[in-house]
């Protein structure tokens, strides 16, 4: 039987200090023997400038082909995914690029006829990369309503900016900063609606800050509590402002991963193949079947970290997780990046749980605990019931499934929340961090806007599928496609299913 009142994981963050691994924020996974550089994309606004929709941090090798270049988005209303404010991490192979990507030395070694595709805007023929979408959906004291942070009646409302790039001993970082000082200080959203229906509940005063390095950095706090950063890691750190009487602190994430014109979040999550896994005392980890992620992505390998289920033989990636871990700090400036301002707070304890659909005798089998909130209707939205199980401790994933009788999400939705926490007085800004695994970049192949992956050999396709091009010279006749790849002459089969 399942509570009605959640009953949860607690991680006593005393116990565990020596196995946090802290703030390692969309952690590059691949080999950066090679020197990398860091720059804004084209397109970015101008230092101090808070009318910005978006800002894209780059990370490409110094010598051009040599790695390959990851991008760190920071979108205010991400329209495509849940008109929140998100992260979106992605990865481009050394032969192919957006233009407002192509920055440094890459501008004069990427040409046309090494065969590169570089595009102009997102959404050409071309390229598409697979994307790693974060966002979180509300914070609130844990004590009252939580505030939802999303839709245009919030983001309109809160500021992203590029901030003055931070030197830290030898490495050169980039700096955005989001906020909601203009919002919480004229709060008017009480009673009104997000687009999905629920109802805004506030104030809540947070920012957020983004740094990116283009070396190694590490920021010695004591304590164990060292910051290290390799060379295109994101380092987000959300900064929640208490108030008096705060005893707890709670936030909900979303977890989504996609490749327009390829796969949706729907088909790559919604398959039984992607789990959460407590994968320490202090660690989180949403891992996929690594062959759904290969076979998905077109991707000929990965180094992203791996576990091995000896029950089933299966192997998982690791693509994302989230430490336990919280600091406290002075309530300080949005733009004041003061890395050794922060505390660990040893004693926190968090809890965490995964909306899934889980069968009875897997609850028997595990021990699992559970818990259900329904959501009223709202408009000609009807009231839905979403079923939560607490991350269970040994060590095992447990799937995401979903269930036709419930509602159904197509990504990955966390509940999370810290207890046990200093007084306000001792703690006034609580700061914590998610923490990404930036991808690989997906096969260098071409998607078209019709949906159909191009390819020029077997190679360039999933495992289930072969290179046909005998198929693509006959789609080439039609003068739409003729338009769309003509000019691209290596890209001459499309992939179809191997017999």
């Amino acid at each position: 039987a399942k509570s009605k009142k959640p009953s949860l994981i607690i991680t006593n963050m005393r116990t565990s200090r020596s196995l946090v691994a802290l703030l390692l924020v969309a952690a590059s996974q691949q080999s950066f023997a090679v020197e990398m550089s860091v720059g804004w994309a084209g397109s970015t606004s101008a230092v101090g400038d808070n009318s910005a929709e978006r800002l894209d941090m780059v990370c490409f090798p110094k010598n051009c082909g040599e790695a390959d270049t990851t991008v760190h988005m920071v979108v205010k209303t991400e329209p495509h995914t849940s008109d929140r404010t998100t992260i979106n991490t992605m990865s481009f192979p050394s032969s192919t690029m957006f233009s407002e990507y192509v920055l440094g030395d890459s501008r004069t070694c990427l040409k046309e006829d090494q065969g590169t595709n570089t595009l102009s805007t997102w959404g050409e023929a071309g390229y598409q990369p697979a994307i790693e979408t974060f966002s979180q959906t509300f914070v609130g004291a844990g004590t009252g309503a939580y505030t939802e942070i999303g839709g245009p009646l919030f983001t309109s409302r809160t500021d992203l900016v590029r901030r003055p790039d931070l030197m830290v001993g030898g490495a050169h970082g980039l700096v955005a900063t989001h906020d909601t000082e203009e919002l919480s200080d004229n709060w008017d959203l009480e009673g009104e609606l997000t687009p999905w229906g629920l109802t805004y509940s506030g104030p809540a005063r947070f920012y957020q800050q983004f740094v990116m390095f283009d070396s190694d950095v590490t920021i010695n706090l004591g304590d164990g509590a060292d910051i290290t950063l390799a060379p295109c890691d994101l380092l987000h750190l959300f900064n929640f402002v208490r108030e008096e009487g705060n005893t707890e602190v709670a936030t909900s994430a979303d977890w989504k991963f996609r490749q327009p014109n390829g796969f949706s979040q729907a088909e790559f999550v919604m398959t039984g193949a992607v789990a959460v896994r407590q994968v320490s005392p202090s660690t989180i980890a949403v891992e996929v079947e690594k062959q759904h992620f290969l076979d998905m992505t077109g991707a000929t390998d990965t180094s992203l970290p791996e576990y091995h289920h000896e029950a089933t033989g299966k192997t998982y990636v690791r693509m994302y997780e989230w430490k336990s871990t919280v600091f406290c700090k002075a309530n300080a400036a949005v733009d004041d990046i003061n890395f050794e301002a922060l505390t660990p707070v040893w004693d926190a304890e968090f809890e965490a749980a995964l909306e899934t659909y889980v069968d009875e005798q897997e609850v028997i089998d595990r021990g699992l605990e559970g818990w259900t909130h329904t959501e009223p209707a709202s408009g000609d939205r009807p009231e839905y019931t979403l079923e939560f199980y607490n991350i269970p401790r040994d060590q095992e994933p447990l799937t995401y499934r979903t269930d036709e009788s419930r509602h159904q999400f197509d990504h990955i939705h966390l509940n999370l929340r810290w207890k046990n926490l200093p007084p306000v007085s001792e703690c006034p800004t609580l700061v914590w961090d998610p923490t990404f695994h930036a991808l690989p970049a997906s096969s260098d192949r071409t998607v078209g806007l019709d949906g159909v992956l191009h390819c020029a050999k077997d190679e360039d396709c999933p495992a289930h599928q072969k290179c046909d091009l005998q198929d693509k010279r006959r789609n080439l006749k039609d003068a739409k496609r003729r338009k769309l790849f003509g000019g691209m002459a290596t890209w001459g089969g499309v992939c179809v299913d191997a017999m």
